[in-house]
């Protein structure tokens, strides 16, 4: 019987104690290794910046959250895509917010996003989410 590969994630969110419950939820989950997080999307940025400088993997799955200080989902989104090293297509981002505005679901789509999930995090969502990443 093969090792299950371990699947690194990235939550970009910027309430704290929903950072502390999605990773312990996270974590529960067998295909699941480590969890990083981090506050908006301009942390993120220099979160991927700096793994491809050190050499490190991109996490297999980004849980996103739309409204944060500083630099917004959204916002995260349109930079990635123009970003000159880093791949935007190669990422596998899942949209994790409170927001149900059908214009934000639709601006999500356009983005490519193929998850768009209403918190909190469930079990569901994380296995719908590990549906994007490839083994």
């Amino acid at each position: 019987m093969s090792e299950v590969i371990k699947k690194t994630v990235l939550l970009i969110e910027d309430e704290v104690m929903s950072n502390v419950v999605n990773t312990i939820m996270l974590q529960r989950v067998p295909e699941i290794g480590q969890v990083h997080d981090v506050r908006n999307g301009k942390e993120a940025i220099r979160y991927l910046e700096q793994a491809l400088q050190e050499g490190r993997p991109f996490p297999d799955l980004i849980y996103l959250d739309i409204n944060m200080p500083e630099m917004n989902g959204f916002e995260f989104i349109e930079k990635l895509k123009v970003h000159p090293s880093i791949d935007y297509n190669k990422l596998n981002i899942v949209i994790l917010t409170s927001s149900i505005h059908p214009t934000d679901m639709s601006h999500a789509r356009e983005l490519g996003i193929v998850y768009f999930f209403v918190k909190p995090l469930s079990e569901y969502h994380i296995q719908q989410s590990l549906k994007l990443v490839h083994s």
